[in-house]
């Protein structure tokens, strides 16, 4: 493609930017769009009407026609403005409550667009920074509304206004018919111009204002609050803060002297636009070509003429601003969307079979996983081991969907199943809980009278539970509610795990589920990991290699693959095995610690 196919292509996308805006609007909001549509009749249609009327009265009043018809004209004229002013405003107000809905609406439509996208890409420094460009002047700086309440509104009526009122003026008058139209293309330059001002400055302060964003956010972020104030970060922060509004406001000072000189040449170039418009017709109706009535009629047709021009080209600029927001939207919502199947329920707990399976994170050559294959027999309990970065948690969220592999397959039963839902149950390392109830982040909505007692019996939280105001529905954190408890961070990894239990999913995969415990906690955790497991398909992490002797087996994952495999006792027979040195590692710095602790 060449370049000038090239610069066609793109052009025809930034002219057919309204229709893309309203086909998205049409997809969140049918109302909001209809409502928009009738103000943009109603703005054309009301001008066109006063000048008619108001040149039949006055051709009336010329002609001496009788008072009765003048009568019925005025009264029309004022019943045609009261009619369109009441409609205008009745349109307005309800564009208004449907503005406020659709911009939740339209964080709702986004929202389930990015739960629907693959774990993956949530992960891929590219598409986030896709995302911050598609939406943050679509939902921080109102874009979409903008254009939706302002700019689209305007070009439609200005356009059904030229439409009618060239369509007149290209009857009697071709010549000035033809100076507003070049009088409109040399304003579509200057504000070009303008245009062109405001896109450079926006590639200046959308990184300064995306660092200006994240600062703000650390200065109220509960999770780094505490280092902040123990550390007096806050003098640091402020002093970034202050420098990077500076660089902001000297690249908006630097546009606003730009664009004040465009802007006086389009406010120069409409004045001569009157001239023309009142002088000509004064010097037509000083020849005789035309009456009074012609007169004030054809000077309100050219006046609104020149408005609707001038308006489609300064609109016009501004929508082709706004496009390249609406570009990276466009991209942002063709990335790939998960396209799971139903969901296979299984009686039993099922085999699970990984068979030759890669795969490499977005942006990085080389491999995590290298043609891996694995067994999981139905109920078996199997660990997996290895050292930091050998593979091991990227292989279970590809056992739980949440990647997909680059080649080979994960197959239940023998079947390769679309969707994960309810398939398994998983608590991360870094798992995370939300300001809900307890209940609500055990139960995550699936169910309303659950009987939660139990299963945080089973994890050993119930003595915390029933000592707190409201039991399972009081409010974790104070995000939401100021009575809200903080528990400790076991008693949350506690409570990480009663959700995955209470899932009762036929898999259950636990990534070094007891990382936030005391000894004696985890101790009594991976006592209970039998008993959590039974009936189930289960996969554990742990680093803790003495938690390995309560699995069935046990596989040593170094560079991406399986390099031992095995029982304990089977592994622990293997001359200067991997797993032995670990375990024989790990178990003298235990007993040297115990010794310290002794000593002291």
């Amino acid at each position: 493609m060449t370049k000038h196919e090239k610069g066609l292509k793109e052009t025809g996308r930034k002219f057919m930017l309204p229709f893309y805006v309203m086909k998205l609007t049409l997809k969140v909001s049918p109302a909001y769009l209809a409502v928009t549509a009738g103000i943009a009749v109603v703005s054309a249609v009301s001008p066109i009407l006063n000048v008619w009327l108001t040149q039949q009265i006055l051709a009336g009043l010329l002609s001496g026609e009788g008072n009765r018809k003048l009568f019925f004209l005025v009264v029309c004229l004022v019943a045609a403005n009261f009619f369109c002013m009441g409609a205008n405003r009745y349109l307005t107000v309800k564009q208004g409550v449907f503005s406020e809905r659709f911009r939740d609406d339209f964080k709702c439509y986004v929202g389930e667009r990015i739960m629907c996208m693959d774990y993956s890409q949530l992960e891929d420094s590219r598409v986030m920074d896709l995302k911050d460009r598609a939406l943050r002047p679509i939902i921080d700086y109102g874009v979409l509304d903008l254009m939706l309440r302002e700019t689209i509104p305007t070009i439609l009526s200005s356009l059904f206004l030229m439409m009618g009122t060239a369509a007149i003026a290209a009857a009697g008058y071709p010549v000035l018919l033809l100076a507003l139209f070049v009088m409109a293309g040399i304003n579509l330059h200057f504000v070009n111009q303008t245009r062109k001002t405001k896109d450079e400055t926006y590639q200046v302060i959308l990184p300064v204002e995306r660092k200006i964003g994240a600062y703000n956010g650390m200065t109220a972020d509960f999770s780094i609050g505490k280092d902040i104030r123990l550390y007096d970060m806050g003098g640091i922060l402020m002093d970034k803060i202050r420098r990077l509004n500076r660089t902001d406001l000297k690249a908006l000072s630097a546009q606003f002297g730009r664009i004040s000189r465009s802007a006086g040449l389009s406010s120069l170039l409409s004045q001569l636009q009157l001239f023309a418009i009142y002088g000509l017709l004064a010097v037509w109706a000083m020849q005789g070509k035309l009456g009074i009535a012609e007169y004030a009629f054809y000077t309100g047709i050219f006046l609104n003429l020149g408005t609707a021009l001038f308006r489609i080209s300064d609109k016009m600029s501004d929508l082709f601003y706004t496009g390249k927001f609406f570009s990276a939207f466009r991209e942002f919502e063709e990335l790939s969307m998960r396209k799971d199947g139903k969901a296979k329920s299984f009686a039993d707990a099922p085999q699970v079979e990984v068979r030759d399976i890669s795969f490499s994170y977005p942006g990085v050559s080389e491999p995590v996983l290298k043609n891996l294959s694995l067994t999981i027999s139905k109920g078996e309990r199997l660990a997996i081991v290895g050292r930091n970065g050998a593979g091991k948690t990227t292989l279970v969220k590809l056992l739980c969907g949440l990647y997909r592999p680059d080649s080979g397959q994960i197959l239940f039963d023998g079947e390769q199943i679309g969707g994960m839902e309810g398939l398994s149950a998983a608590v991360f390392q870094d798992f995370k809980l939300f300001a809900y109830t307890l209940y609500d982040n055990v139960v995550m909505g699936r169910d309303e009278d659950a009987e939660l007692m139990p299963i945080f019996e089973r994890v050993g939280l119930e003595s915390t539970v029933e000592g707190l105001p409201e039991r399972e529905h009081s409010y974790l954190y104070k995000l939401f509610e100021p009575t809200g408890v903080e528990l400790s961070g076991g008693n949350e990894q506690r409570l990480a795990i009663a959700r995955a239990l209470y899932r009762d999913a036929p898999v259950l995969i636990l990534d070094e589920p007891t990382a936030a415990l005391d000894p004696v906690s985890e101790e009594e955790i991976f006592h209970s990991f039998r008993e959590i497991s039974h009936g189930k398909t289960s996969v554990m992490i742990s680093h803790r290699l003495s938690a390995t002797r309560l699995c069935d087996r046990i596989v040593v994952l170094q560079d991406g693959c399986i390099v031992e495999e095995g029982s304990h006792e089977e592994l622990m027979g293997v001359e200067n095995g991997i797993y032995r040195n670990m375990f024989e590692t790990q178990a003298q710095y235990y007993q040297e610690q115990q010794e310290r602790e002794v000593c002291h």
